[in-house]
C-alpha cells in the first residue's frame, strides 16, 4: 500500500508544458469554477478589478438553502447579541465537535472571524435583484442565516450574483476548463491555460492571482482509490459529473500539499437504482430516499442483528431534534460498522401514526426530523402513498409476519425475531440500554403488515482539500505560500475535518472571497461588535 506521501508524491508530478497557445489574454483575477466558491469569489472581486471566471460545464449552478455566520450587523439588527466567549465556544465546538480536531484552527478561526462580514457584504447584493430575502434562522444552528424564498426548495441565488459582477464587468467563459497553471522561475503563479469549447488552448495571464474553486474529486476514480481505498464500498453517490479533481490536480502539480481526507457528507439513502417518479432535476435523480425507512427506525445488518442508535443523539443531548448533520452521523456509522455498507430499514404498518402520537407530546405538536432525507413531517417524502409505490417498484419488502419478512430479504429468521423482540421489549420499557436510543424514537414493530427497505451511506462531497492558509492562500509541503495561488470552496482543505454542519456552505464561500482582498491588499482584520463596545465604553 502506497504511503500519503507517495500518493501525493503520484499526483504532484508536472505535466509537460502546453505550447500550442491560440490566444494569450490579461486580467487582475481569474477564478476557475464557477459554484458556490466561484460565484462569490467572483463577485467580490468585480469590485477590485478586471474579473474572469472559467467554467468547464455549458452552465453555472449554485443554489444554497441556508448559511451560518456569526456577528453580522444583519444578526444584530434581528436582536442576536455576540460576546468573545461565545467566539471562543463556537471556535472550540467546530474544531472538537464537527471537525474532530483535524482542521487548521487557524483557518476555522478565520472562517468564524470573518463570516458575519461575509453575510452583510452578500445580504444588499441578493435582495437588490431577487426576491430572495435572508432571514435569522436558528434552525440552522444558533447562527443560522436562511435565503427565504418562497417556493422552497433552494434558490437559485447566484443569478443576483452573475448579474452583479457582470454588471461590474466581469466574465464568464462557459464550456472552457482550466488545465494548466503557469509560473515563473521562483514557483509564483502567474496565469493559468484553458482549452475552450473548440478545442484550442488560451493563456490567461493573473496579474493578482489565480483562485481554484473547482468542486471536489468525487468522480475521479483514480484520485478516490488513492486517497480513500474503502470508496469501493459505495455503491453510488451524490457527486457531481464535474468533480473530477480539476483544481486539486493542478496545485498539486505547482507544489500544494493535500489532505489525505476523502469522506465527505453522506446521508441515508435507498441502495437500489431508482428512476424517481417525478420531474426534479436535484439530487434526486441521483440517488432516492425510500418512504419512512431513513427515519430513526430499527436498523439491522445482513445478518439481521442490531448495530448503531439509529437517533443518533446520546441520552440527555437533544431528544426532540435529528437535524441533518445527525443523519449524516449516522450514515457515518452505518458505513463503518457493516462490512458492504448496507443496512435494512425494519418498521411496521403503524409506524406514521405512532410518530404522529410522539409529536403530540410535544409543546409545538411536531417531532423534528429535518434534513433531504428524512424530514418528518415530510408528505413528500414520507407518506403511504409513496410507500405503495415503493413496495410494488421492489425498493421495500412487505410481509405479513416478521418470519416471512426475514425469508424474503433473505435474512436468518430467527435472528430477525430475537432482534424485533427484543426491541420491541424495550420500546415498551421505554428505555435503550442497548444503544440509548432517545425514548421518543422508541417505536415498536408489532402490526401487521411489516416492512423492510435497504438503505446505505451515500456521499455527497469529498472532504479533503488543498491545504490553505486563513486568506485562502495555498501551501506547500513546507506549509509556505505558493504565490499567486489560492484555493476556495471544496477544493481547498484545512477548513474542514472529518465531520461537518450547515458551516460547510459559508466555508465554501469564504475562502475565495478572502482570497479575493489578500490578493488584492486590501483584506482587513476583522473587529467584533462586542469589540466596538469595549472601545467605546
Amino acid at each position: 500500500m502506497s504511503t500519503v506521501s507517495e500518493v501525493i508524491d503520484k499526483w504532484s508530478k508536472k505535466a509537460a508544458p502546453i505550447e500550442d497557445v491560440k490566444e494569450t489574454h490579461t486580467v487582475d483575477i481569474v477564478i476557475v469554477g464557477a459554484g458556490l466558491g466561484g460565484m462569490v469569489a467572483a463577485a467580490k472581486a468585480s469590485e477590485l478589478g478586471s474579473t474572469l471566471v472559467l467554467e468547464k460545464m455549458p452552465h453555472i449552478a449554485a443554489v444554497r438553502q441556508a448559511e451560518w455566520a456569526f456577528d453580522s450587523k444583519f444578526q444584530r439588527d434581528a436582536g442576536q447579541t455576540f460576546s468573545a466567549e461565545e467566539r471562543e465556544n463556537i471556535i472550540g465546538d467546530l474544531m472538537r465537535d464537527d471537525h474532530w480536531s483535524m482542521a487548521s484552527q487557524k483557518v476555522v478561526t478565520s472562517f468564524v472571524d470573518h463570516s458575519g462580514a461575509l453575510i452583510d457584504w452578500i445580504k444588499p447584493i441578493i435582495e437588490k435583484e431577487s426576491d430572495i430575502r435572508l432571514e435569522v434562522e436558528p434552525g440552522w444552528g444558533p447562527y443560522g442565516v436562511s435565503y427565504g424564498k418562497p417556493g422552497y426548495p433552494e434558490p437559485d441565488w447566484f443569478v443576483p450574483l452573475k448579474k452583479y459582477m457582470e454588471r461590474n464587468g466581469a466574465k464568464i467563459l462557459l464550456n472552457t476548463r482550466g488545465v494548466q497553471l503557469i509560473q515563473d522561475g521562483n514557483g509564483k503563479v502567474t496565469g493559468i491555460i484553458a482549452k475552450n469549447g473548440d478545442g484550442n488552448y488560451i493563456r490567461y495571464n493573473a496579474n493578482k492571482g489565480v483562485i481554484l474553486t473547482t468542486g471536489s474529486f468525487g468522480k475521479n476514480q483514480a484520485m478516490m482509490e488513492d486517497f480513500f481505498p474503502r470508496y469501493e464500498l459505495y455503491s453510488h453517490d451524490m457527486f457531481y459529473p464535474e468533480s473530477t479533481g480539476d483544481g486539486h490536480i493542478m496545485a498539486l502539480q505547482a507544489g500544494a500539499d493535500m489532505e489525505s481526507i476523502a469522506w465527505g457528507d453522506s446521508f441515508l439513502t435507498s441502495d437500489v437504482r431508482y428512476n424517481n417518479h417525478t420531474n426534479s432535476t436535484s439530487l434526486a435523480d441521483l440517488v432516492y430516499w425510500p418512504a419512512y425507512a431513513c427515519l430513526p427506525q430499527l436498523y439491522v445488518n445482513e445478518n439481521g442483528k442490531r448495530f448503531i442508535n439509529e437517533g443518533g443523539y446520546k441520552a440527555g443531548e437533544n431528544p426532540l431534534f435529528c437535524d441533518q448533520a445527525n443523519e449524516m452521523r449516522i450514515a457515518d456509522g452505518l458505513f463503518w460498522q457493516t462490512p458492504n455498507n448496507k443496512a435494512w430499514s425494519i418498521f411496521d404498518d403503524k409506524n406514521e401514526s405512532k410518530l404522529d402520537e410522539k409529536a403530540k407530546t410535544q409543546e409545538n405538536g411536531v417531532l423534528h426530523i429535518g434534513g433531504v432525507t428524512s424530514s418528518w413531517p415530510s408528505h413528500g417524502i414520507n407518506n403511504h402513498e409513496k410507500l405503495d409505490r415503493d413496495v410494488q417498484d421492489g425498493i421495500t419488502v412487505k410481509a405479513d409476519t416478521i418470519e416471512e419478512l426475514a425469508v424474503k430479504i433473505h435474512m436468518p429468521v430467527e435472528t430477525l425475531k430475537a432482534t424485533v423482540s427484543r426491541y420491541n421489549e424495550m420500546c415498551q420499557q421505554g428505555h435503550d440500554s442497548d444503544f440509548i436510543k432517545e425514548p421518543i424514537w422508541l417505536n415498536s414493530i408489532d402490526t401487521a403488515p411489516y416492512y423492510a427497505s435497504r438503505i446505505t451511506s451515500t456521499p455527497c462531497c469529498t472532504r479533503g482539500g488543498i491545504t490553505i492558509g486563513p486568506s485562502g492562500r495555498v501551501l506547500d509541503r513546507e506549509g509556505k505560500d505558493i504565490k499567486g495561488l489560492y484555493a476556495g470552496g471544496t477544493t481547498a482543505g484545512s477548513a474542514l475535518g472529518w465531520q461537518t454542519t450547515i458551516n460547510i456552505c459559508i466555508i465554501s464561500q469564504m475562502f475565495g472571497w478572502l482570497a479575493v482582498q489578500d490578493a488584492y491588499g486590501v483584506l482587513q482584520k476583522p473587529v467584533h461588535s462586542y469589540e466596538k463596545m469595549a472601545e467605546h465604553a
